[in-house]
């Protein structure tokens, strides 16, 4: 047993490799399987063109990966307390890597939606191994650092597929590129079977029900949409915001909308480190990062702000959307301690479904309205209940 390990914690560890070693381990894990949130969308005109689909339909791709991964998370967790985190994730990184490696034959868009479902189930697998393997891997009072850290590689593996698809494509095309990119994520995979030691499943795992019944899941599933959930959907829509209501151009809009998502792999971590030398309690930065978010979607859907008013609520919501990351999911693990991955799989499962629901939702306004005051509100007003409805936690 791993000492400080809390008591109630059914797991453990089989060896006795260096704790910055296992989390390295789960780390790695989180960014390879998170390259598939981005990986297709970074070449989409070029699939468009030679695999001749529309743009409904590439938005469909990001849907059925979403859909897939939300679904994919419960009983992701579920498996986590039953079989162990360490082989979950080893076959959600496989069903990742089949993914990737997919995308680089596909023959038509039907092929597409098939990878991009295998995809989204084998990173919902890992994702929520992953967190569980870093919370179980660590001292309790480390359990909020380490969440953070995992965070940041999360954001960060949405990142580099933005960037190393569109490079390996121009040098070798895209169909090379998947393939060549593929070969990073079989690295990963390697690197997490030689550092990750076995975590033993829990000997009383509750059922889901337990999880489903739970008043404070469902809470903490709504304060993960309302984060983690709204900084992909704001950083989906963004880049549109800005060229519509400034007029820039596309390749600044990206690159400052962006930043959103960016600010994670600064963000989480230091969310986490917040919590673990106790500056602030994982509820209080909940509470405050959430009633922040509300503040800067006013201000990102106040008629005829100025560019720069938007520029800092976009890098206060990029903060104020990651920073609760580990907090969340520290508190939902800690909530349920007897099924602690359904828990999180089902926060997770919720977080990820509001991105589902809320993209065509923002674009159904936006196209009613002609701008994202409206969409923009709407969301703010989301936040501002997510913030009354913590008071009860």
């Amino acid at each position: 047993m791993i000492p400080g390990l809390a008591s109630g914690e059914e797991h453990r560890v089989l060896d006795c490799r260096p704790m910055a070693m296992r989390l390295a381990a789960a780390c790695l894990m989180g960014w390879a399987a998170t390259t598939n949130y981005t990986n297709h969308a970074a070449v989409i005109p070029l699939l468009m063109a030679e695999l001749h689909f529309g743009p409904v339909q590439a938005g469909l791709l990001s849907t059925a990966f979403f859909v897939t991964l939300a679904v994919a998370c419960v009983p992701a967790g579920m498996l986590c307390d039953r079989l162990g985190p360490t082989g979950v994730g080893t076959a959600g990184l496989v069903a990742v890597f089949a993914s990737n490696l997919a995308l680089g034959y596909a023959r038509d868009f039907p092929d597409l939606l098939v990878v991009k479902v295998v995809g989204g189930l084998g990173c919902g697998l890992a994702f929520v191994a992953g967190m569980r393997y870093a919370a179980l891997v660590v001292p309790p009072a480390r359990v909020p650092r380490a969440l953070g850290l995992y965070g940041g590689f999360v954001q960060l593996g949405g990142g580099t597929a933005l960037y190393l698809i569109p490079l390996l494509t121009s040098l070798m095309g895209w169909r090379r590129a998947f393939v060549a990119s593929s070969a990073l994520i079989a690295l990963a995979t390697v690197g997490w079977l030689a550092l990750a030691p076995r975590v033993r499943p829990s000997l009383a795992a509750a059922p889901l029900t337990e999880a489903v019944r739970s008043a404070k899941v469902w809470t903490l599933g709504l304060v993960h949409t309302a984060t983690f959930g709204l900084a992909v959907l704001i950083g989906i829509w963004v880049t549109t915001f800005l060229v519509h209501d400034f007029g820039l151009s596309l390749v600044s809009a990206g690159a400052a909308g962006s930043t959103i998502l960016a600010l994670g792999v600064l963000s989480r971590p230091l969310g986490g480190l917040v919590v673990d030398r106790g500056l602030l309690g994982a509820r209080a930065v909940m509470r405050l990062t959430v009633l922040s978010g509300a503040l800067g979607l006013v201000a990102l859907a106040w008629p005829g702000r100025p560019l720069m008013v938007a520029a800092a609520a976009i890098i206060a919501l990029g903060v104020a959307f990651n920073a609760p990351y580990a907090a969340v999911m520290h508190t939902t693990g800690a909530v349920l301690p007897r099924a602690p991955g359904a828990a999180v799989g089902l926060v997770s499962g919720v977080g990820v479904l509001g991105i589902s629901i809320g993209a065509p939702a923002v674009g159904a306004l936006f196209a009613t309205t002609g701008g994202f005051s409206l969409p923009f509100g709407a969301l703010a007003a989301f936040s501002l209940l997510v913030f009354w409805v913590l008071g009860s936690l």
